[in-house]
């Protein structure tokens, strides 16, 4: 069996006979198809962070290509996780796209940056 990658079902294992021909397939398991869609570089920021009033503990987890990742992480230096979702897991280019989804303005009191 062959992967391919079909637009409506992702990644999948396909058998084709001698001349081509599709056989049969099946679906790839979910750890693949997670690590096909947000790629296998991922990096965390965590630490202690205040939007308006106190200090708490929050956590972003970005998976996705280095390009992506990086971008993320420099946005996330301004943006922290809102109270309502502490700990973030998300694909860098989604919180590229809609970062005020998962957080808000603020600052980070003390962080680590881990990949």
């Amino acid at each position: 069996m062959k992967s391919e990658n079909w637009r409506n079902r992702g990644k999948v294992f396909v058998s084709r006979d001698e001349h081509g021909r599709f056989k049969t397939w099946r679906a790839v398991p979910a750890q693949s198809a997670f690590r096909s869609d947000y790629g296998a570089k991922s990096v965390a920021i965590y630490g202690y962070a205040s939007i308006d009033w106190g200090r708490r503990s929050r956590r972003y987890e970005f998976h996705g290509n280095g390009r992506d990742i990086f971008r993320a992480v420099r946005l996330a230096l301004r943006i922290v996780p809102k109270d309502e979702n502490r700990y973030v897991t998300v694909s860098a280019r989604e919180f590229l796209m809609h970062p005020y989804r998962y957080g808000k303005e603020g600052y980070w009191i003390d962080k680590e940056i881990e990949s």
